[in-house]
């Protein structure tokens, strides 16, 4: 009986036990909601840890573009001033936006002759107007006008650098023609090279900066200078060529100037030639007023140079290559050698022209270049 009663007791006690105990749902239920609890704290710890990065991903993300936009503006910036400077800078000179510097490094001759020592920056305005004052005090003259302005653009040694050439036609006592080269140096305009032709003279400038000019002082004397300019700015003087008509469709030309005065050929000697010969004068060094360092030489003229009036030569005509013109023999060598002048072939003049351009850096690309179109300035 006893035992009977225990067993029950043990048995009340065990259901009460197990119906105090959660069931099997209760605990998944329990256990389901404490990870998701956890789950949701550790996202929001990450959150809150990640909201500073993303922050400053932003921040720098700005900083990059906006770094990248100043970039793009500072190079359009500096590729408009790059494109003003080195492209448009003749252009703003020719609409007299900009100056050309001349002090006395650039005193050149010409109108650029009575420049103050301490230099002076002129627009093209205050350039035609040096050209007006020198003519004006040269001949006495005060009603220059202008009759033309023209323009073109070269590239001076054919380097692929551009310089600027103006041509400016002025009428005084009579027609001139005032020319004048710019170089860009550094952003800043200089002159490289003036030249004013009067009425019986000219002046060819070609593509790549050789220049030819030629003028006459008389129906039978005329000369001929070449001149360059290299990429550099650099001014070459090739030579100057001093001719005088010896005989012209069996006419006497004129009289020889050599050893310091003028010379009369015999009528005797001029009825022994045959066809029309020409008396050149070489000066190969510059040196104008000394005649003690020209060469000499005389040729049989043909035909007329209708290549460029001497552009490539030293005369308006072809000129005959027969050597035996100058044997000891012929009537005219005798003559000078009476006379104690040395006299060069013309094949020897060639050659000394020829070493002389290279010397100066004279090709023949650059001798061959067209000869510039003017462009009327408006």
């Amino acid at each position: 009986m006893l035992k009977r009663s225990l067993s029950l007791t043990l048995c009340i006690l065990l259901l009460s036990s197990c119906a105090n105990a959660p069931s099997e749902t209760q605990v998944v239920e329990q256990v389901t909601s404490a990870q998701e609890a956890s789950v949701q704290q550790t996202e929001v710890q990450s959150s809150n840890a990640q909201q500073p990065e993303k922050q400053i991903a932003a921040e720098s993300n700005a900083a990059l573009e906006q770094s990248i936009e100043e970039n793009q503006d500072t190079a359009t910036s500096d590729a408009s001033i790059d494109e003003t400077a080195q492209v448009s800078l003749y252009e703003l000179f020719l609409s007299n936006e900009a100056t050309v510097h001349i002090d006395s490094e650039n005193n050149l001759g010409y109108f650029l002759s009575n420049i103050e020592p301490s230099g002076m920056d002129a627009t093209l305005e205050d350039l035609v107007q040096l050209m007006i004052d020198s003519l004006d005090e040269d001949y006495g003259y005060s009603g220059t006008t202008i009759e033309s302005i023209e323009y073109a653009f070269i590239d001076c040694g054919n380097d692929g650098n551009e310089e600027l050439v103006i041509c400016v036609t002025t009428l005084s006592i009579d027609y001139f023609t005032n020319y004048i080269i710019l170089k860009e140096f550094d952003g800043q305009l200089k002159p490289v090279y003036v030249k004013v032709d009067g009425v019986r003279s000219q002046t060819f400038i070609n593509e790549y900066g050789y220049i030819m000019s030629d003028g006459s002082s008389g129906a039978s004397y005329h000369d001929f200078v070449k001149e360059y300019i290299d990429g550099n700015g650099k001014y070459h003087y090739i030579y100057t060529s001093m001719s005088a008509t010896i005989i012209i469709f069996d006419e006497y030309g004129g009289d020889l100037y050599f050893n310091n005065e003028f010379h009369n050929l015999s009528e005797e000697l001029l009825g022994i030639l045959e066809g029309n010969f020409d008396f050149f004068q070489i000066d190969l060094y510059g040196t104008l007023e000394d005649d003690s360092d020209d060469v000499y030489s005389y040729a049989r003229s043909l035909e007329y140079d209708n290549s460029g009036d001497g552009f490539r030569g030293y005369f308006y005509c072809n000129l005959d290559d027969d050597e035996s013109i100058y044997d000891d023999s012929f009537p005219l060598m005798q003559y000078f050698n009476e006379q104690g002048l040395q006299i060069y072939s013309k094949k020897e003049i060639d050659t000394m022209i020829e070493t002389k351009e290279i010397q100066e850096g004279l090709t023949q690309e650059i001798k061959n270049g067209k000869v510039v179109t003017w462009t009327l300035l408006d």
